[in-house]
Parts: C-alpha cells; sequence; structure tokens
C-alpha cells in the first residue's frame, strides 16, 4: 500500500509560513509583487456554500483588497500582511483551508459532472472531494495538477492536467497521465489503455503519485533530471509503462 508523505501541519508567524521551524514554500500565503498578501482557498471543483462564501466576505470587509477566483477553480484572498493572521482564523472557524502553491498537489479542478450537466457520464464534484481528502498536503517533488471531467467533452481540459480523467459509460474514467496546460507549449497527456471503475480513482491516483514521486528522486539524484521534475518529464525518462503497470495492479486488485 503506498503512504504519501503529508505536511499538514504549519504556522503564520505573522511573517511567513512555517513548517518544522524553518521557512516552507508549500502553502499558499504568498507575498505578492506589490506587497499585499495572497492566500489561497482549498476548494476541490470550485464549490462553495452560501456559509463559506460568508466567511470570504468578511475577511474582505475586514480591510481584505480583493478575491480572486482563478482557472484552477479557487479563490485567492487578497489582504494586506497585517490582515493574514485574522484572516486564517477566520478560514479555519468556518472549515476553510489554505490550498499547496508548491510541491503538492494543487486545486482540484472538476466541471460540474453528472446530476448537473446533461452531457456529464460520471459525477466529478463529489469524487474531487474524495481525491482532496487523499492527497492534501501530499509532499510531492513539484506541483502537480489533476482535473475531472464528466465526459469526453472535456471541459476542465483533464488532458492537459498531469493527471486526468474522463468519464465513460458504466462507471469508469478513461485516465490521461503527463499533460502540462502552462507555458507556451501545452502537452496532451498520455491516454492510457486502462478504464478506471470509479471506486478504484483514488487508490489509483494514490499509487501514480507514489511512483511518480520515488522516480523523481532517482532520477534527480543521478543528475538524469533536474531538481522539481513534473509528470511528464519523469514518463519522458522512464516510459510510460510503469505507470500503466501500477494503474493495471490497482484495478484488478
Amino acid at each position: 500500500m503506498t503512504v504519501l508523505t503529508k505536511t499538514n501541519s504549519w504556522n503564520w508567524d505573522g511573517e511567513q509560513v512555517v513548517v518544522d521551524g524553518g521557512k516552507d514554500a508549500l502553502w499558499g500565503v504568498v507575498e505578492q509583487a506589490n506587497g499585499v498578501w495572497a492566500i489561497l482557498v482549498d476548494t476541490p471543483g470550485g464549490v462553495l456554500t452560501a456559509g463559506q462564501f460568508a466567511i470570504l466576505a468578511d475577511i474582505m470587509a475586514d480591510g481584505g483588497a480583493a478575491v480572486k477566483f482563478t482557472r484552477r477553480q479557487l479563490p485567492i484572498l487578497l489582504v494586506p500582511k497585517e490582515k493574514v493572521t485574522g484572516a486564517l482564523e477566520k478560514l479555519t472557524a468556518g472549515g476553510l483551508r489554505v490550498a499547496s502553491v508548491h510541491g503538492s498537489v494543487r486545486n482540484i479542478v472538476a466541471c460540474p459532472g453528472k446530476g448537473l450537466c446533461v452531457h456529464a457520464r460520471q459525477e466529478t464534484l463529489g469524487l474531487a472531494k474524495e481525491i482532496n481528502e487523499a492527497v492534501y498536503g501530499a509532499k510531492l517533488p513539484w506541483d502537480f495538477k489533476i482535473g475531472l471531467s464528466g465526459c469526453p467533452r472535456n471541459c476542465s481540459a483533464a488532458l492537459c492536467q498531469c493527471i486526468g480523467l474522463i468519464g465513460e459509460p458504466r462507471g469508469k474514467f478513461t485516465i490521461a497521465l503527463g499533460g502540462k496546460e502552462s507555458g507556451i507549449t501545452p502537452i496532451h497527456g498520455v491516454v492510457l489503455p486502462v478504464k478506471v471503475p470509479r471506486e478504484k480513482v483514488v487508490p489509483v491516483i494514490v499509487r501514480l503519485l507514489g511512483l511518480y514521486s520515488t522516480l523523481a528522486a532517482e532520477f534527480t539524484a543521478t543528475g538524469e533530471l533536474p531538481e522539481h521534475p513534473r509528470l511528464y518529464h519523469v514518463i519522458a525518462k522512464a516510459g510510460v509503462e510503469r505507470f500503466i503497470t501500477v494503474v493495471q495492479e490497482e484495478v484488478e486488485a
């Protein structure tokens, strides 16, 4: 069984995010170019309740500059440095968490999915939350993006994520690995020849993250890959076959 190393315990010391007594870049509390601080709020699938919206509004009313919603379906609170402590306390009290920014799984993107979209073949929003609970705070070689689309229309650009899942009939998902959406050279991930049942999605993702971390460590130690390789770098070096094997093993387990 793959066990991901996680860093869920951290604190804001008034100046920076601290983990184990040292500055940490994983968590999304980041100073901006103009001196305002950005707080990334963990919202898998981009879903917020009325109560959670009220919390964000309260933070903004208390001296916040603005809320920016991003391509990754998460709100970024822009607040003065002196308001960061209070904003974090309000988020925690309201059951909201800070999202990761580097070296972990970024906010999970999902289309509306079955039950909302007439075209969707599979439910996505609940699955995004399940995946998030399994991987939140996982320490990885670098930023990792996961996207869910309820059907092949691919509205959430799942093929351009590190792991993309696309809903198929009969409770299964197509899975693609090694996509990239940023930069001037986006990449479509490699579509694997294995369909993943809904109940196997989370364990498959955990296995894939474990293999990615292991191979990335091996290749960076030997100098074959630079520090902080993305999944597509690792696949280009190791080949996709080892990833296909772990997916097949988990699906058949």
